[in-house]
């Protein structure tokens, strides 16, 4: 999803809205880890 919208900001419950098993949560929380760690992603705080 964040390789679809390049440049924008995405908000982490959009996301989550988009996808329906529990455990998918921590599997977009490693997501997050890994391209962060390889400089292709950046979360945002409030």
């Amino acid at each position: 999803m964040a390789c679809a919208h390049p440049a924008e900001v995405l908000s982490c419950q959009k996301m989550l809205g988009q996808l329906a098993d529990a455990g998918n949560t921590v599997t977009i929380a490693h997501y997050f880890d890994l391209l962060s760690k390889a400089f292709l992603f950046s979360p945002l705080s409030r």
